[in-house]
């Protein structure tokens, strides 16, 4: 994991999985979050993130204009949502 000075995976993914429900058809780019959250991220626990995110069908990536995104999947919207419910 990382030190003191970054933030946690959990705590990664979920401002990524926040961002990505404030924005239209839940997608955001990769250059956007990090611009948004440099101070608070790491490029490697990003990527190891989201790889996280994709391999469990949660994120999936998308292009944006010209521009690597990632989108939530219906999977996770369900849990997402099921989760707001409890």
């Amino acid at each position: 994991m990382s030190n003191s000075n970054h933030t946690t995976h959990a705590q990664v993914g979920t401002t990524f999985l926040a961002s990505m429900m404030e924005k239209p058809n839940f997608t955001i780019s990769r250059k956007e979050y990090l611009a948004r959250n440099w101070q608070d991220v790491t490029i490697e626990d990003f990527d190891k993130t989201v790889d996280t995110l994709v391999a469990g069908g949660m994120v999936e990536l998308t292009v944006l204009g010209v521009e690597v995104a990632y989108r939530l999947t219906n999977k996770c919207l369900e849990i997402l949502k099921r989760g707001k419910n409890e």
